[in-house]
Order: structure tokens, then sequence, then C-alpha cells
């Protein structure tokens, strides 16, 4: 990540991300470097909490604060679940034109991230590849982007099982659209 980027992050994040306190609180820049090295190294907390001087029970505080954080600046931004039925339309014949393929609204699929088995959680974790894993469920657009997540459903489930627990598995989509039908002579 450039320092560019960083910096264009952080300024976008800086409002989620301000602490008051009584002390001198730590700053959002040591904040959002915090958890940007501990996501993209994978080290323990541990060893960030030394790079950076801070207690490890601190550092897994702000850790869940600067991914809220994240998430909830970012993913209205990057991550649009289309909101009405022209979008998922126009999606549908982005799909046709440029993949003749049709009737097509998101190409969907899982992918299993590797982890390791947390304690007591017996075979939920465990896949039919082997390892233990989260699943990561995604649809994308006719051009690759994301159009729609889920994240963390248990290494030992299907992608069917996945999608049935979602919002948008029968008709819940994220547009919250009134489902259609006819009710006393009239669309609904």
């Amino acid at each position: 990540m450039s320092a560019e980027q960083f910096d264009h992050l952080h300024n976008l994040l800086k409002p989620k991300l301000q602490k008051t306190s009584q002390r001198e609180p730590i700053s959002t820049e040591i904040r959002l470097a915090a958890t940007l090295s501990f996501l993209a190294h994978g080290d323990s907390v541990r060893t960030i909490s030394l790079w950076f001087r801070i207690g490890k029970s601190t550092l897994y505080a702000i850790i869940p604060e600067v991914c809220k954080a994240i998430w909830d600046i970012l993913q209205p931004r990057y991550l649009k679940c289309p909101q009405s039925e022209d979008e998922w339309l126009r999606i549908a014949a982005e799909f046709y034109d440029k993949w003749d393929f049709p009737n097509c609204i998101g190409a969907i699929d899982g992918k299993h991230c590797h982890i390791q088995a947390p304690a007591y959680s017996g075979s939920a974790f465990h896949n039919y590849k082997g390892f233990f894993s989260l699943v990561l469920m995604a649809i994308v657009d006719a051009n690759y982007n994301f159009i729609w997540v889920d994240i963390g459903d248990y290494g030992s489930m299907n992608d069917a099982g996945i999608w049935s627990k979602t919002k948008l598995e029968g008709g819940n989509n994220c547009a919250n659209r009134k489902k259609r039908g006819r009710k006393k002579g009239r669309e609904v």
C-alpha cells in the first residue's frame, strides 16, 4: 500500500476512528496501521503489539473496531448490491452483451479460506478438502465486480447450505423488493 493510498483510507476512516479520553488516545494513524499490518501479514497480535508498542489487550480491541469502520465506510462505496429491479436487469444485460449468457444476474461461488482450527470447534470448520476453513461466498457482475458477499460460515457447510441461509436466497434480495403477485385483481 502506498503512502497516498494509506492517507486516502485514513482520511475516509478518521471520523469513525477518532477517540476522546482523559489520557492521550492512540492516534488514528497508528490504529489503522496496526490493523492493516495485522491483516496483511497474518502475524500474531503479540508481534504486532511489539512492533507498534501497543498492549495486546488494547490491540485486541482496536482490530475489530478498525475492521468495522473499514467495512462501514468502504462497503457502500465498493460493494454495491443492486437496490432496484432495473439494476438487476442492467447486470443481466451486461452478462448477455459481454458473455452471450442470457438471464444471468450474477456469477456466484464459494471459497474456503484456510484457518487454524478454533478451540473446541470439533468438526464444524473441517471441510471436505481435508483442512479447517471459513467460507467466503460472493456474487460478481459481468465485469468481475463484487456485488454481494457472505463471509464466515463453517467450512463443513456446502455452498447450497450457505446459500439457503443468506438474505438473497428465496427472493429476499438486498433491494428489499416487494414480492410481486396478484391481490384482489391488482398487482402488489
